[in-house]
């Protein structure tokens, strides 16, 4: 690929490291200008970070992305944000550890709890640590009992829910061969499905996702404003979804990587000279 395109993302990463990141979890909100003070709060749905240090690890292979950033962010996550029922604490005070009660209505985030599942999910897999796996498991359950009977959330008023719980479904369900998970899975499709733009004649519109302007039915009242709606959010997380389940590439994105990250050491030229040399007595599966 695009060299530049790794070299822009670790410039990135060096500034965040740097700057937005405290106690293992980054800022909730950094501003660049003076009169703005950074907001400290640690909000959950800054879970998914992790999957960039991940993904920005296997890229590099500069460990200081796992031990600065993927690391502390799971095990914080694991430990500090997602309940023994499963529920999710959407904040924290960053200096105290308190969490912040949120005013009635605020679903997004429960929901779509932006990636923090599939986070969890690539550390089990990275750190050999099935703990991690366990929270997002619970947290998968804990969604499927907060969906409604026809796959919405919130009835409908928060449809980012809808995709990403299709993907942890179908991950969590099919590697425990949790039934409840998959029953769930196929509620969260067919909803996802329903709330695709089909046949309005308006090649903008046909299969975008509907949000909840159009879900509800309460678009705002803005001069010259479409009647209808594309949810961006909900159709990108509707694009990977739909890849996991039925398409067969082999690395769709959300750190959920096919092929384990190996050592060089790894590498069967190099394991097969070491042997003979007697070095290692490998005793792995491939």
């Amino acid at each position: 690929g695009n060299r530049e395109y790794l070299e822009r993302a670790l410039l990135f990463a060096e500034w965040h490291l740097s700057y937005a990141m405290i106690d293992g979890w980054p800022k909730y909100a950094l501003y660049m200008r003076d009169d703005l003070p950074d907001f400290y709060a640690q909000g959950s749905f800054q879970s998914g970070t992790g999957l960039f240090y991940h993904d920005l690890f296997v890229a590099s292979g500069d460990a200081r992305y796992v031990e600065r950033g993927f690391r502390p962010i799971a095990v914080n996550y694991r430990d500090n944000f997602v309940m023994a029922d499963g529920s999710l604490i959407l904040e924290r005070e960053a200096f105290t550890g308190r969490a912040v009660e949120m005013p009635p209505g605020v679903h997004m985030h429960a929901y779509n709890d932006d990636f923090g599942a599939a986070m969890l999910q690539t550390a089990a897999d990275f750190f050999k640590d099935e703990s991690f796996r366990d929270a997002a498991r619970r947290y998968a359950l804990w969604l499927v009992s907060q969906q409604d009977p026809d796959g919405a959330f919130a009835g409908g008023a928060a449809p980012s829910g809808v995709p990403t719980s299709l993907m942890y479904y179908h991950d969590l369900g099919v590697h425990y061969q949790d039934r409840t998970l998959l029953d769930a899975r196929q509620r969260s499709l067919n909803k996802l499905l329903e709330m695709q733009h089909l046949d309005t004649g308006d090649p903008r519109l046909d299969g975008g996702i509907q949000g909840d302007l159009d879900l509800l039915g309460n678009p705002p009242e803005i001069p010259h404003a479409p009647k209808k709606h594309v949810h961006i959010r909900c159709s990108s997380y509707a694009l990977m979804a739909l890849l996991k389940l039925e398409s067969d590439l082999q690395n769709v994105w959300l750190g959920r990587f096919n092929r384990r990250w190996k050592d060089p050491l790894h590498a069967p030229e190099v394991k097969e000279c070491l042997k003979k040399l007697g070095y290692l007595d490998w005793q792995e599966n491939a």
